[in-house]
């Protein structure tokens, strides 16, 4: 038989005086048999005083406020740490009842706590599986919309060997934002890890989701996310255009929430990986256009400027190209100045923007 006992705390005039004492031992010994109640009676004089924002946060803390009794095995003891935070002096009479077995667990008690535990392990379980079912259910989506004369057209765009299921890029997307609502809730560091296991596959459709759900997650970007992003890029990016999709928005909008990390890119345009280098002048694509980080891009633009990889001059040309929207006459000199020796397919995209005249003047040997 469970038995009860009742400790009589008495009278203090000062909350900051009012102390919860330690508990029995038979009480901390018994684990999950241990079931208790605070009971606090307050003077009615001292709740005339509190204003109804006040009473409502008291009510906040516990699950019933009952006027003039606080109960709850929180509750008591919180609101009269509330009411002495607020400068009142509440007279206060404390009953601390509990209920103890000594010799067996109360079975409804503890079958109860068992039950919460297993639902959180449920619950967790359930989580960790959930992120590699979505995953699973994103490839059988691309698979299943895939048609074959997509595929087929697909290799004329690469020079180099490139895996696809054959989805067209609208598909694509319109299949990450239907499953990027599923992902979402999970966090940036579980959809991080999901864009990886995606990015891992070498299809270029798959990489294209793991690109836009990670670009979508831009908000929660953090420092620490460019070293995701160069190891992305640096392990996973075979081809240009999922460096591209990468690049262009997520990490540029990086970039733009972190404006001192430019400096990683000029050291990605360093690499002796042709991606690398693409990914440094691409990602500046929408900063550019916006008038922004000029001469970051002339600097980039300078370490690209006699590259062999005709990837890498169209990724400069093509950011030159854009920073000319806003400042065309810095990019014209920039050119002119460079015309001797800059590939010519990095010139002609710089220049694609700018009047025939200035285009003449460019080509002109």
């Amino acid at each position: 038989m469970s038995p009860t006992g009742v400790i009589r705390v008495g009278r203090a005039q000062h909350a900051s005086r009012v102390r919860i004492p330690p508990l029995p031992p038979e009480i901390i010994r018994s684990g999950l048999e241990y079931r208790g109640l605070f009971q606090v009676i307050v003077d009615n004089s001292i709740l005339d005083r509190l204003t109804e924002n006040r009473l409502k946060g008291l009510a906040l803390w516990g699950r019933r406020l009952q006027h003039p009794h606080f109960q709850g095995s929180k509750t008591a003891y919180t609101a009269l740490m509330k009411m002495w935070m607020w400068g009142l002096d509440p007279l206060v009479h404390i009953v601390f009842i509990f209920s103890v077995s000594l010799s067996r667990p109360d079975p409804l008690y503890r079958d109860h706590e068992i039950e919460k535990e297993s639902e959180k392990e449920g619950k967790r379980g359930e989580m960790n599986a959930r992120p590699k079912e979505i995953v699973a259910n994103v490839k059988q989506e691309l698979i299943n919309n895939a048609d074959e004369k997509t595929k087929a057209s697909f290799p004329r765009f690469f020079k180099e060997d490139v895996k696809f299921h054959g989805v067209k890029a609208p598909t694509a997307v319109k299949i990450a934002k239907q499953y990027f609502k599923q992902v979402q809730p999970f966090g940036k560091k579980q959809v991080f890890s999901l864009c990886e296991d995606l990015l891992k596959s070498g299809y270029s459709e798959e990489a294209w989701v793991a690109a836009n759900w990670a670009y979508w997650m831009h908000k929660d970007f953090e420092p620490a996310d460019f070293k995701v992003f160069e190891m992305w890029v640096d392990k996973y990016i075979n081809n240009w255009a999922a460096c591209d999709t990468l690049c262009n928005h997520a990490v540029g909008a990086f970039i733009e929430k972190y404006p001192e990390y430019i400096e990683g890119l000029k050291g990605w345009a360093k690499s002796p990986n042709r991606w690398m280098k693409r990914a440094a002048a691409v990602s500046l694509i929408i900063p550019a256009k916006n008038g922004k980080f000029l001469k970051d891009i002339f600097e980039i633009a300078d370490s690209l400027l006699l590259d062999k990889d005709d990837l890498v001059q169209k990724g400069y040309g093509w950011m030159l190209k854009e920073a000319s929207r806003q400042h065309q006459p810095e990019v014209f000199d920039y050119v002119r100045r460079h015309k001797a020796t800059m590939p010519r397919t990095a010139l002609r995209y710089a220049i694609e923007k700018m009047p025939q005249e200035l285009r003449q003047q460019a080509m002109a040997k």
